[in-house]
This record gives C-alpha cells, structure tokens and sequence, in this order.
C-alpha cells in the first residue's frame, strides 16, 4: 500500500527546492514598501506646508508664544493665590 497525501516532486540532482516568495498576483510585497514610503513623505510634507501656511497670519515665532504662554499661567496662578487670601 503506498501512503497517502501528495507525492513529492522530482528532484533531479538533488537539487534544493526553491518556494515561490511571490503573492497570487505575481508582485512581492515588498515592492510596494518604497511606494507607501514615498507617499507617506508626501503626506507629512503637505501638512507640514500648510500648518506653516494657516499659521503665516501670525508673526510670532515659537518662542514668543511660549514665553506668552508661561506668562498667562504665571499671572493666572499670581491671581489664585491672591484671591486664596
């Protein structure tokens, strides 16, 4: 009786058997990889423009809004603690 299941392949040679690495259409997928990369970069660089864009209004640099920031909350706890009294 032989056994059951697929027969195994010929070998000539003995030859090592080499898998097919690619998807059922024929494409790896690591070819996309670069593409996703790319249009990722792009994406960042089109919000990365129009923050600088929406944000041109205004001439203040960054740290002047900081230091106009840590301003506010100065006076704000300034004015807590004198309403505490």
């Amino acid at each position: 009786m032989e056994p059951s299941g697929p027969r195994p392949r010929s070998n000539p040679g003995n030859l090592p058997l080499i898998r097919n690495k690619h998807t059922a259409t024929g494409t790896s997928g690591s070819s996309n990889g670069f593409l996703y990369f790319v249009v990722g970069a792009l994406v960042v660089g089109v919000i990365v423009l129009g923050v600088m864009f929406f944000n041109a209004e205004r001439n203040d640099s960054p740290l002047e809004n900081a230091a106009e920031a840590v301003s506010r909350a100065a006076d704000d706890v300034g004015d807590a603690a004198r309403n505490a009294n």
